[in-house]
């Protein structure tokens, strides 16, 4: 018989699991995720730790690993190059005002607003503290990001991509509204497998006019990532894809065994360097994306994209 302990409070620190990123080198993102040490004796309680009893064996954590000053500061930092990102995306979309493009450049646009919006809701999150679901929406930011640095590096192929994808998204939807109308939750099934088929033979007339054989997909995130110079974030991906599909590491930093029998499970993990990574990778991928999408639309780019960058390079590896 196993015992585990559900605490309402922030979990301890662990050791770091999570280094934030802001050069573009290798480095190495599992260690070890907490340390204790046993102690016979009492059960006792430490309020300060947010860690309760045992029998017979009392588990504290190693006071080693507390988080120092300078993880604090440089998540604080992190946070608010963040906030001003935020502000110089907030002030580059024309909201308000009809806005001229072809066919796909409007996709793209829809894109980049879509983009906007996981940018803003990663930033929520951190600021809760709910560093591992920020991790589970960055996965989404960074394949969207991906997508708009390609069309921005490709801009021969921008219509091609954008059809392709379109019609990856109209097979998407098909299976959807089949899942769907197995279960009977959607009316009118026949008439939206009609619009369906409007959307298909609208993308193959595209297609011809384009003149293009066979319709290119986006590069998938590990290729898309080490062409565009986004390998460091992409690792943070793959600890977000995990995060997502809900594998054993999605509980790394919000539980803890103690000995054999005993375990402690933390509704929340504030600690500091995994709210820096994640502010940190965040603003790395959207930095050049948002330049992107300002060549893409041949709008000015703002001159604080490059200060932001330079104080996030600033900041450096966590000693």
């Amino acid at each position: 018989m196993q015992r585990l302990l559900i605490l309402l409070t922030p979990s301890p620190p662990g050791s770091r699991w999570l280094a934030p990123r802001v050069r573009h080198a290798a480095f190495a993102l599992l260690s070890e995720v907490g340390r204790v040490r046993p102690r016979e004796g009492l059960a006792s309680r430490s309020h300060s730790q947010g860690l309760h009893e045992t029998r017979g064996t009392h588990m504290s954590l190693c006071r080693t690993t507390l988080p120092t000053m300078n993880d604090q500061q440089r998540m604080e930092a992190a946070l608010k190059i963040y906030d001003e990102l935020a502000q110089v995306i907030e002030a580059s979309l024309p909201i308000g005002q009809y806005l001229e493009h072809s066919w796909y450049e409007r996709e793209i646009l829809e894109m980049y607003v879509r983009l906007r919006g996981l940018f803003f809701g990663v930033r929520v999150l951190l600021r809760e503290g709910l560093g591992e679901e920020a991790l589970v929406l960055f996965r989404s930011l960074f394949e969207a990001s991906l997508r708009l640095l390609q069309l921005e590096a490709e801009p021969s192929l921008r219509p091609a991509l954008v059809l392709g994808w379109l019609n990856d998204s109209v097979n998407r939807k098909q299976k959807l509204l089949e899942l769907a109308a197995r279960r009977r939750e959607i009316p009118d099934v026949d008439l939206k497998r009609e619009h369906l088929q409007e959307e298909r033979s609208s993308i193959q007339r595209r297609q011809q006019e384009l003149g293009v054989a066979q319709l290119p997909a986006f590069l998938d995130p590990f290729a898309g990532a080490k062409r565009l110079d986004l390998e460091g974030p992409h690792w943070f991906y793959e600890v977000g894809h995990n995060l997502t599909h809900g594998a054993r590491v999605a509980h790394l930093f919000r539980s803890r065994q103690i000995g054999e029998e005993h375990s402690v499970a933390f509704t929340l993990h504030r600690h500091p360097v995994l709210l820096g990574a994640v502010a940190t990778v965040t603003v790395e991928t959207m930095l050049p994306t948002q330049e992107a999408v300002c060549h893409i639309f041949g709008w000015i780019i703002p001159e604080r994209l490059a200060e932001l960058r330079a104080r996030l390079d600033e900041l450096g590896e966590p000693e």
